[in-house]
C-alpha cells in the first residue's frame, strides 16, 4: 500500500513539472473585456470557457481576459457570470491575434436559473432542437439525495425506481432502463440496467455537471436512446497558471444512519492536469412511518418501524489525468464502484414472519443481498485541425453482480450448495469516434461510428437468462445550419446492425431427490441480427433572448435486449417470474418534441409537451397467472404491442423580490396499450413540485449565502394501470432546507441541512419495486452535508 501511494505521488509530481514541447504550428491569443451591457462597468470573476476543450479564462479586476496558444479553428465561446445572462457564440480564430470584447445583461432571473437547472439561453444549447437541461456542481451540493438518481428528481419529467434506500436507477418521461443511457465520459455505462433492481453504479460526489437530453436521441446515441440521455461530464481545467485544489464533503441522513466522506483532490498546470477522488459511505436499516404491511392477504409486523437487512455499504474510487494543447487534448480515466446492500426479505418472495425479526444489529448485512462491483477504464481524445476535429471515447466496463439467498428447490431434486442465487459477469468494449467539420461560421457536420461488443456470463443455483454475447455498430451523420441569426436548423440519419448470439439452457428434471428423469430446455439458443435505421429534424428559432422555441420530429429504434428475449426464471430481485419471447422485433418510434420558453427579469416559464406513436413496443406485463416454481410470485412475459405514449412537463419561476426564488413545476405521462386500450404497466404518475427559498448574500465578514427553503411535493393517485398491476393512492410531502456557508481560516465551508418527509407522512410509491409488498417508502429523514473547498498554491 505504501509503494502504491509513493508511486502515485511521484506520478502526480512529473505530471505537473512536465514541460511542453514548442510547436511550429502557428499560435494565436484571444483577449478582450467582459462589460455590464447597462453600465458598462468592467465585470471580474467572469468565467470565459472555449466548450469542449482545454481553454479556460477569469477576468481581472479590469473585467480584462486573455487565452493564449489558441491554434486556429472554429471554437463555441461561453461567458457566464452568477447574476447575469449568459453568452454563448461561434468565433472563428484565424492568422492573426483578436480582441473581443463581450457585455453582459444583468438579470435577476439568472440567480436561481444556473443553479438549479440551467437556462437553455446560456448553456450553448440554444441552437439543439431537443430539449436539454444543464445540472451543475451547485445544484448537486444544495440537493445532495441518497442516490444519483433520487438527486435529479426535482428536475421536470424525471423520476427513479428505488429499492430502500442504495439502489435506484433514473426514470425520464417515464422510460427506464434499456431506453435511457446514462453515458460517463462519453461512453454508455453498462450494468445490467434491464433489472428494476439493478441500480445505477455512479458516485454522485463524483460528478460536476449533468446535460440531459429529453426526448428521441437514438440519431446520436443509437439504440437504448429513445426515452433520453443523461450525460456526465466534467469542468474543464484552467488553461492557464498552474495550482492544486481539494474537496472534503461528509454527510449523514438520520433515518437509517448513513454517513459517509467523498474526498476528492485535483491538480494542474496550464493544458495538464489530474483528478482523484475516494467515497465511502455506510447505512443501517431505514425506517418507514408503519408498523404492519399485507402480503398476499396477510397482516405482517415491521418491528421498531424498521424493515429488516435493509442496511448496506458502498465505496468508489477514480482518477482521471489529461493534456491539451494546440493539437487537442487526451485524458484517461478509471473508477471502481463496489456495494453490499441487503434486501427486505419480503422482496425476494420470501416474507415469512420469523425474517422479519430484529437480530439485534441495524448495520449487519444478511440473507438475501446483493454485491455490485463495477470498474471501467476510458481514454477520451480530441484532435483539432482547422475547420474541423476528431473525437474518440475508447472504454472497457466489467460489471460483476451476485445475489445470495437461502437455497431453496424449485421441484424435485438435491438442495442446492451454498447461497449464491445469481452471478452475472457483464463485459463491454466501446469505441465511438466523430468527426466535426465546420465548412464555415454557420454550419457545424457531424459524422460518427460507434461500435460495442458484449459478453455476458452466468452462475448461481437460480436461473434467470443465459450466457450471451451482442455485437452492435452504427454509422451517423448530422448537420446543425444556422439559418439566420435568429434560427437554426438541425437534422441527420442513423444507420444500425445488431447481432445476439444467446446460448441454450438445459436443466435436469428429477424424479426425486436422486434420479434424473429427463432434462427441459429453459432457454432456446437464440442468434438474431437487427438492422434498423433513425432520422430527425427539427428547428430552434429564438428570436429574442426572452423567447425560444424548439421542434423535433424523430424515428427512433430499440434493439430487443438479450434479457428480453431469453429470460425464463425466477427474478427474486423484483418478485416475479420473468419470461422472454424469442420472437421479439426491433421497436420503432415515431416522436415529436416541442419547447417553449419566455422570459423577463423576474419571471420564466417554460412548456415541454411531447408525442409518441410506438410500433411494437417491448414491455414486460403481467400475465394474471403464478408461477409453478415455488416463491416465484406472477408470471410477467415480455411482450409487443402498438402504444402511444404522451405528456408534457411544465416549469415556472417567479422572483418578487431579488433573493426570493418561486418555482413550481409539473410533468405529467399519459400512455395506452392500442391493441388492448389499456396503460403500459410501470407508469410515473402525474407529480406537481413547488419550491420557495430565500437567500441572503452577506452576513458580516464570516457568513455568507444563507438560504431558507420550503418544498411541496404533491403525487397524484395512479389509478391507470395495466391488468393485474396495483393501483397506488396518491400523497402530500413536504421538505423544508437551510444552509449556510462560512470560513474556515481561508476556506469556505458549506453547510447544509434537509428534512425530507417533515411531516412522516405513510405513502407508496408507484415506481418502488416495493410497491407489490404494500411497503411504504422512508420516513422523516434528517439530512445534513458538509462540503470543504480548498485551493492549494503551487
Amino acid at each position: 500500500m505504501k509503494n502504491w501511494v509513493t508511486y502515485l505521488l511521484i506520478f502526480i509530481v512529473f505530471f505537473l513539472e512536465k514541460t511542453e514541447v514548442s510547436a511550429q504550428t502557428p499560435l494565436f491569443t484571444l483577449s478582450g473585456h467582459i462589460h455590464n451591457a447597462k453600465t458598462d462597468e468592467f465585470l471580474p470573476g467572469a468565467t470565459v470557457v472555449l466548450d469542449k476543450t482545454t481553454y479556460f479564462a477569469v477576468t481581472d479586476m479590469y473585467g480584462g481576459y486573455q487565452i493564449k496558444q489558441l491554434p486556429a479553428g472554429v471554437y463555441r465561446f461561453q461567458i457566464s457570470m452568477l447574476g447575469y445572462v449568459s453568452k454563448d457564440t461561434v468565433i472563428m480564430v484565424g492568422s492573426t491575434n483578436a480582441h473581443i470584447d463581450f457585455r453582459l445583461q444583468p438579470a435577476i432571473i439568472d440567480l436561481k436559473a444556473v443553479e438549479v437547472i440551467g437556462d437553455v439561453l446560456k448553456t450553448g444549447q440554444k441552437e439543439q432542437s431537443l430539449s436539454v437541461v444543464i445540472a451543475d456542481k451547485s445544484f448537486f451540493e444544495k440537493n445532495y439525495g441518497n442516490t444519483f438518481s433520487n438527486t435529479i428528481e426535482k428536475i421536470p419529467g424525471l423520476a427513479s425506481i428505488n429499492t430502500g434506500t442504495g439502489i435506484s436507477k433514473p426514470v425520464i418521461r417515464g422510460f427506464y432502463g434499456n431506453r435511457v443511457i446514462v453515458n460517463d465520459f462519453g461512453v454508455k455505462q453498462e450494468g445490467q440496467q434491464w433489472g428494476t433492481d439493478h441500480g445505477l453504479e455512479i458516485d454522485q460526489f463524483n460528478v460536476e455537471k449533468v446535460a440531459i437530453v429529453k426526448g428521441a436521441a437514438s440519431l446520436q446515441y443509437g439504440s437504448d436512446a429513445l426515452g433520453g440521455v443523461i450525460n456526465l461530464t466534467g469542468n474543464p481545467p484552467p488553461a492557464t497558471g498552474k495550482g492544486l485544489s481539494g474537496q472534503i464533503t461528509s454527510f449523514f441522513r438520520h433515518n437509517n444512519s448513513q454517513f459517509g466522506s467523498s474526498l476528492g483532490i485535483a491538480g494542474h498546470k496550464y493544458h495538464r492536469f489530474f483528478k482523484a477522488r475516494y467515497t465511502g459511505q455506510s447505512f443501517a436499516d431505514y425506517r418507514v412511518p408503519a408498523n404492519t404491511f399485507i402480503y398476499n392477504g396477510y397482516l405482517l409486523p415491521i418491528y421498531n418501524k424498521q424493515l429488516v437487512n435493509t442496511a448496506g455499504h458502498e465505496q468508489s474510487a477514480s482518477f482521471q489525468a489529461g493534456t491539451g494543447g494546440k493539437w487537442g487534448s487526451l485524458q484517461g480515466y478509471a473508477g471502481l464502484f463496489e456495494q453490499k446492500a441487503g434486501f427486505f426479505s419480503g422482496a425476494v418472495g420470501i416474507p415469512r414472519s420469523y425474517l422479519l425479526e430484529p437480530d439485534g444489529n441495524d448495520r449487519n448485512v444478511d440473507l438475501p443481498y446483493q454485491y455490485t462491483r463495477h470498474w471501467k477504464g476510458i481514454l477520451n481524445g480530441k484532435w483539432v485541425f482547422k475547420k474541423q476535429s476528431v473525437h474518440t471515447d475508447l472504454g472497457l466496463q466489467h460489471n460483476f453482480r451476485q445475489e445470495f439467498s437461502f437455497p431453496h428447490l424449485h421441484g424435485q431434486g438435491p438442495l442446492p450448495v451454498g447461497n449464491l442465487a445469481h452471478e452475472l459477469r457483464l463485459t463491454t468494449l466501446s469505441l465511438n469516434t466523430r468527426y466535426n467539420r465546420y465548412p464555415n461560421e454557420r454550419r457545424k457536420v457531424v459524422s460518427g461510428h460507434a461500435i460495442q461488443w458484449q459478453e455476458n456470463a452466468r452462475n448461481g443455483f437460480e436461473f434467470l437468462l443465459p450466457d450471451y454475447n451482442m455485437f452492435q455498430t452504427g454509422v451517423y451523420s448530422t448537420i446543425e445550419q444556422q439559418i439566420s441569426d435568429k434560427m437554426t436548423l438541425n437534422g441527420g440519419l442513423r444507420l444500425d446492425f445488431g447481432h445476439i448470439n444467446s446460448q441454450s439452457f438445459i436443466i435436469a428434471v428429477w424424479q426425486n431427490d436422486s434420479t434424473i428423469s429427463g432434462f427441459q430446455e429453459r432457454a432456446p439458443k437464440v442468434v438474431r441480427n437487427f438492422f434498423n435505421y433513425s432520422a430527425a429534424i427539427g428547428v430552434s428559432w429564438y428570436e429574442h433572448e426572452n423567447y425560444q422555441v424548439k421542434v423535433n420530429f424523430g424515428k427512433s429504434f430499440r434493439l430487443p435486449s438479450p434479457p428480453e428475449l431469453t429470460q425464463n426464471g425466477v427474478h427474486h430481485g423484483t418478485f416475479r417470474h420473468e419470461q422472454g419471447n424469442a420472437d421479439l422485433i426491433s421497436e420503432n418510434g415515431y416522436q415529436f418534441d416541442l419547447f417553449l420558453m419566455a422570459k423577463n427579469t423576474f419571471l420564466i416559464a417554460e412548456f415541454s409537451p411531447f408525442f409518441n406513436f410506438f410500433k411494437d413496443y417491448i414491455y414486460l406485463r403481467p400475465s394474471g397467472f403464478f408461477s409453478l416454481l415455488p416463491d416465484a410470485g406472477q408470471i410477467y412475459q415480455y411482450t409487443q404491442a402498438n402504444a402511444i405514449h404522451t405528456g408534457f412537463e411544465f416549469r415556472i419561476e417567479y422572483h418578487p423580490v431579488e433573493k426570493l426564488h418561486l418555482e413550481a413545476n409539473a410533468d405529467y405521462v399519459y400512455n395506452l396499450n392500442t391493441e388492448t386500450g389499456l396503460p403500459l404497466p410501470f407508469t410515473s404518475p402525474f407529480s406537481v413540485f413547488n419550491q420557495a427559498d430565500y437567500t441572503i448574500d452577506k452576513l458580516g465578514n464570516y457568513w455568507s449565502e444563507l438560504f431558507f427553503a420550503l418544498e411541496h411535493q404533491w403525487t397524484a393517485a395512479q389509478n391507470r394501470t395495466d391488468r393485474n398491476e396495483d393501483k397506488t393512492p396518491g400523497y402530500h410531502l413536504l421538505h423544508i432546507a437551510t444552509g449556510v456557508t462560512f470560513k474556515v481560516g481561508k476556506h469556505p465551508l458549506r453547510l447544509t441541512f434537509r428534512i425530507q418527509n417533515l411531516l412522516d407522512k405513510s405513502y407508496m410509491n408507484h415506481l418502488s419495486r416495493f410497491r407489490i409488498l404494500n411497503l411504504p417508502e422512508q420516513g422523516r429523514n434528517l439530512m445534513l452535508t458538509l462540503n470543504l473547498p480548498v485551493e492549494i498554491g503551487l
